[in-house]
């Protein structure tokens, strides 16, 4: 039938699929060493031993010797049951620790739970 044919012939063709934008980069995922460190502590006051891991991990990105990352690092992997690697961490914050007396006391006591010095 020729009017079905014509009728057939103006069918609107189906819309463009919407473009899928990629998702946006989680906040965490900026910003520098200390707030990254900072953002970690946050998260192991939070008791996301893990979470917290990977900030740490993240701000070290950004400055391999920010003594309170590595320290961080070393206190989420020594909740982690890590304790090798809570204690290379230590100790390389002690490295890099300079006169922050705080810090140091901190260190002090990680290494002493991880058994022994650097």
């Amino acid at each position: 039938d020729a009017a079905a044919k014509v009728k057939l012939a103006a069918t609107p063709k189906a819309p463009p699929a919407p473009k899928v934008e990629a998702p946006p980069k989680p906040a965490a995922s900026g910003g520098s060493a200390k707030s990254l460190a900072d953002q970690g502590w946050k998260a192991m006051d939070k008791g996301d031993t893990e979470g917290a891991h990977g900030l740490f991990a993240r701000a070290l990105q950004k400055d391999p010797s920010s003594a309170w990352a590595l320290y961080g690092r070393g206190y989420a992997n020594e909740k982690l049951g890590d304790k090798v690697s809570a204690k290379a961490d230590y100790c390389s914050a002690t490295a890099n620790a300079g006169s922050d007396t705080e810090l140091s006391r901190e260190l002090a006591g990680g290494l002493r739970r991880v058994g022994g010095g650097c």
